[in-house]
């Protein structure tokens, strides 16, 4: 069973909406406030999975900047698709909504089902390319995801960090920025 149908299949389980497009798929929770996984599949192989923020509009019938980014070093490094996932769930195009100021306001935000979706792609693909840039940590995410990524049994990848360390996100980065092995801050 492939990545995507892995993921369809998760989502049944649990009664998410599973929205499908020509080699695509996208997985929403209640009201499409989250979206939990977005794939795209274009051939044989292997899915990148990518770890990012958080979800902004795009759907399996609708592609942003941020796919499309994400599309083109997934096919620069010989995938035959990809996954995208992120550390929150809540679909927004501004990280300034990801309040987590409270135990309940990050529980919206991140979404019920977001940390077993992040453990089910940790242990299938194995490696997992992070980029949620400085937000992640000011938000007190990042530590949390990597935590659950490698004792899941993934290999942290990176297409950059910051001055900070942490993994930079791809939208700006050169199409020619390195995939490099990112190892957590404390580790």
């Amino acid at each position: 069973m492939t990545l995507p149908e892995q993921i369809t299949a998760w989502a049944a389980d649990r009664a998410l909406t599973v929205q499908h497009g020509p080699g695509a798929t996208a997985v929403f929770g209640p009201r499409a406030i989250h979206r939990y996984a977005l794939t795209r599949t274009w051939g044989p192989g292997t899915h990148a999975v990518f770890v990012l923020l958080n979800p902004s509009r795009a759907t399996a019938l609708q592609d942003d900047p941020t796919l499309r980014r994400l599309t083109a070093f997934a096919r620069r490094e010989r995938h035959g698709g990809l996954v995208l996932a992120n550390a929150f769930a809540i679909r927004s195009t501004s990280p300034s909504v990801l309040d987590t100021r409270s135990p309940a306001a990050l529980a919206a935000t991140v979404g019920t089902h977001n940390d077993e979706l992040l453990r089910l792609l940790a242990r299938e693909a194995g490696d997992v390319i992070v980029g949620w840039g400085t937000w992640g940590r000011r938000l007190q995410r990042a530590a949390a995801v990597e935590e659950l990524l490698t004792a899941s049994g993934a290999r942290l990848w990176a297409l950059g960090v910051t001055k900070d360390g942490d993994p930079r996100h791809p939208l700006y980065l050169a199409k020619t920025a390195p995939l490099t092995r990112y190892t957590p801050e404390g580790s």
